[in-house]
Protein backbone atom coordinates (compact mmCIF):
# COMPACT_ATOMS: atom_id res chain seq x y z
CA UNK A 1 0.00 0.00 0.00
CA UNK A 2 1.24 3.48 -0.89
CA UNK A 3 0.59 6.58 1.25
CA UNK A 4 -0.03 10.00 -0.26
CA UNK A 5 -0.64 13.47 1.12
CA UNK A 6 -4.42 13.73 1.01
CA UNK A 7 -4.27 17.30 -0.34
CA UNK A 8 -2.68 15.93 -3.53
CA UNK A 9 -6.01 14.25 -4.31
CA UNK A 10 -7.88 17.58 -4.43
CA UNK A 11 -8.67 18.39 -8.04
CA UNK A 12 -11.01 20.38 -10.27
CA UNK A 13 -12.87 17.30 -11.47
CA UNK A 14 -13.96 16.42 -7.93
CA UNK A 15 -15.47 19.78 -6.95
CA UNK A 16 -17.57 17.89 -4.39
CA UNK A 17 -14.45 17.15 -2.35
CA UNK A 18 -13.65 20.87 -2.20
CA UNK A 19 -17.12 21.56 -0.76
CA UNK A 20 -16.65 18.70 1.72
CA UNK A 21 -13.19 20.04 2.63
CA UNK A 22 -14.60 23.51 3.29
CA UNK A 23 -17.43 21.95 5.32
CA UNK A 24 -14.87 20.16 7.52
CA UNK A 25 -12.85 23.36 7.91
CA UNK A 26 -15.94 25.27 9.11
CA UNK A 27 -17.05 22.33 11.28
CA UNK A 28 -13.68 22.43 13.07
CA UNK A 29 -13.64 26.23 13.26
CA UNK A 30 -17.03 26.17 15.00
CA UNK A 31 -16.02 23.20 17.19
CA UNK A 32 -18.57 20.76 15.83
CA UNK A 33 -21.47 23.22 15.71
CA UNK A 34 -21.30 24.65 12.17
CA UNK A 35 -23.60 27.51 11.13
CA UNK A 36 -26.66 26.86 9.01
CA UNK A 37 -25.14 28.29 5.80
CA UNK A 38 -22.43 25.59 5.66
CA UNK A 39 -24.99 22.87 6.34
CA UNK A 40 -27.06 24.29 3.48
CA UNK A 41 -24.03 24.31 1.15
CA UNK A 42 -23.16 20.73 2.08
CA UNK A 43 -26.80 19.61 1.75
CA UNK A 44 -27.25 21.28 -1.63
CA UNK A 45 -24.11 19.68 -3.06
CA UNK A 46 -25.28 16.23 -1.89
CA UNK A 47 -28.65 16.81 -3.55
CA UNK A 48 -26.92 17.82 -6.81
CA UNK A 49 -24.58 14.81 -6.71
CA UNK A 50 -27.05 12.05 -5.95
CA UNK A 51 -30.41 13.39 -4.83
CA UNK A 52 -29.57 12.63 -1.21
CA UNK A 53 -29.48 8.87 -1.73
CA UNK A 54 -26.64 6.40 -2.02
CA UNK A 55 -26.97 2.68 -2.53
CA UNK A 56 -24.84 0.06 -0.84
CA UNK A 57 -21.89 -0.94 -3.08
CA UNK A 58 -18.61 -2.78 -2.84
CA UNK A 59 -17.03 0.56 -1.89
CA UNK A 60 -19.96 1.80 0.23
CA UNK A 61 -21.02 -0.75 2.89
CA UNK A 62 -24.10 1.20 3.99
CA UNK A 63 -26.84 2.90 2.02
CA UNK A 64 -28.03 6.43 2.74
CA UNK A 65 -31.59 7.59 2.12
CA UNK A 66 -31.55 11.28 3.03
CA UNK A 67 -29.33 14.34 3.28
CA UNK A 68 -29.63 14.13 7.07
CA UNK A 69 -28.19 10.62 6.89
CA UNK A 70 -25.21 12.03 4.95
CA UNK A 71 -24.73 14.79 7.55
CA UNK A 72 -24.89 12.34 10.47
CA UNK A 73 -22.40 9.97 8.84
CA UNK A 74 -20.09 12.86 7.89
CA UNK A 75 -20.06 14.16 11.47
CA UNK A 76 -19.34 10.65 12.82
CA UNK A 77 -16.51 10.24 10.31
CA UNK A 78 -14.99 13.60 11.27
CA UNK A 79 -15.08 12.58 14.96
CA UNK A 80 -13.61 9.17 14.19
CA UNK A 81 -10.71 10.53 12.14
CA UNK A 82 -10.05 13.24 14.74
CA UNK A 83 -9.90 10.60 17.49
CA UNK A 84 -8.25 7.72 15.67
CA UNK A 85 -6.59 9.11 12.55
CA UNK A 86 -7.19 7.77 9.06
CA UNK A 87 -8.12 4.08 9.09
CA UNK A 88 -5.93 2.44 6.44
CA UNK A 89 -8.32 -0.53 6.31
CA UNK A 90 -10.69 1.82 4.47
CA UNK A 91 -8.36 2.79 1.65
CA UNK A 92 -9.30 5.18 -1.15
CA UNK A 93 -9.85 3.35 -4.46
CA UNK A 94 -8.16 5.24 -7.29
CA UNK A 95 -7.81 4.16 -10.91
CA UNK A 96 -4.42 3.97 -12.65
CA UNK A 97 -5.30 7.35 -14.24
CA UNK A 98 -5.89 8.92 -10.81
CA UNK A 99 -9.70 8.96 -10.82
CA UNK A 100 -11.11 8.71 -7.30
CA UNK A 101 -13.78 6.02 -7.21
CA UNK A 102 -14.91 6.48 -3.61
CA UNK A 103 -13.83 8.24 -0.43
CA UNK A 104 -14.53 11.92 -1.04
CA UNK A 105 -15.53 12.49 2.58
CA UNK A 106 -12.40 10.73 3.88
CA UNK A 107 -10.18 12.71 1.50
CA UNK A 108 -11.80 16.00 2.56
CA UNK A 109 -11.43 15.27 6.28
CA UNK A 110 -7.86 14.03 5.92
CA UNK A 111 -6.95 17.07 3.81
CA UNK A 112 -8.43 19.48 6.36
CA UNK A 113 -6.40 17.72 9.07
CA UNK A 114 -3.27 17.53 6.86
CA UNK A 115 -3.09 13.73 7.09
CA UNK A 116 -1.56 11.27 4.67
CA UNK A 117 -3.83 8.50 3.48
Amino acid sequence: MKYIESTKLLSWNRWDIIIKYYSVYVYLLYQGNPPKWILNLYSDHILVLNGGKEEKTVFQPNSKDSVNHFIQDFNKLISSILSNGFNVQHNIPITHKGTILNGGHRIAISSALNLSI
